[in-house]
């Protein structure tokens, strides 16, 4: 009889054990997606609405600049409109990186330069109308310059790897002559003289603060709507491939998603009602 009721309870403490620890988890992927209300009730859910401050080049961008925010705005608008082309162009972009940032990493310049053929040329071997050309669309005398073969026989603006070598030999001097990564974007785009002249016009160096021509006025913050973008896309595959899959025991922070996709946490607290857990469909 005392071994009959030990045995029984037992089984009831396990019973309860096991309940209370399917509480505590976010996900349970076997059951489809859920989230535990009592750990959203909890003070942890503050922190959530921290997010990552946006740099280019790990130089900081003043977001709380109303003239930065809107020009800002106006660039990821921007994106978002041609953000199928973005999104195609993603696996494509993942080749040409792959060849590009060890390349960079090598010379010392910040891998968010990577974007920059995306920019000037979406890496197609197309000529401009000024002679620029390549997937860094440099002109024939900045390309032989920088050590380049650009004549009748050989264009070797077209070869990823000599174009990406010398452009990162063009980077580092900028870079000496501006100080500032920011800048040196800029200076990629409208010449180094040009900008020159602006910062002594204007007595000015921060490319924030400059006034310049529309297309180097926007150019940076092009560079930043691309990265957003593909950041986006790049986590949002992630989600939907490596979270929502059918793999008992999977677990994960709901705070790590909020920080790079704050509408789809939204959704989850939104269907969360009277119930302990809520479970979304995929």
């Amino acid at each position: 009889m005392r071994k009959t009721i030990k045995k029984y309870f037992i089984t009831c403490s396990t019973v309860v054990l096991i309940l209370t620890v399917a509480n505590l988890f976010f996900f349970n992927i076997q059951n489809g997606f859920s989230v535990s209300k009592a750990y959203m009730d909890a003070p942890v859910v503050a922190k959530k609405i921290s997010k990552p401050a946006l740099n280019f080049a790990g130089e900081n961008i003043p977001e709380n600049d109303p003239t930065v925010k809107t020009k800002l705005k106006a660039a990821v608008l921007n994106c978002d409109v041609n953000k199928q082309n973005v999104h195609r162009s993603s696996k494509r972009l993942k080749k040409w990186f792959a060849v590009i940032e060890p390349i960079l990493k090598r010379h010392g310049i910040p891998e968010d330069f990577k974007y920059i053929p995306f920019i000037e040329s979406g890496f197609k071997s197309d000529t401009s109308v000024k002679g620029a050309a390549g997937y860094w669309q440099f002109m024939p005398a900045t390309a032989r310059n920088y050590g380049l073969r650009v004549d009748d026989v050989v264009d070797e603006r077209y070869d990823i790897q000599k174009s990406t070598n010398s452009a990162c030999r063009y980077l580092k001097e900028l870079y000496r002559e501006f100080g500032s990564w920011t800048m040196v974007a800029a200076a990629y785009n409208i010449g180094s003289t040009k900008l020159q002249q602006h910062t002594k016009n204007q007595d000015e160096d921060n490319y924030f603060r400059l006034h310049l021509n529309t297309e180097t006025g926007r150019y940076v913050y092009r560079i930043l709507a691309v990265k957003e973008m593909l950041k986006q896309a790049e986590v949002k595959h992630n989600v939907g491939s490596k979270i929502i899959v059918n793999k008992p025991g999977y677990s994960i922070n709901l705070s790590s998603i909020y920080v790079y996709d704050p509408e789809f946490v939204a959704s989850v607290l939104s269907s969360i009602k009277n119930n302990f857990f809520a479970r979304i469909k995929k």
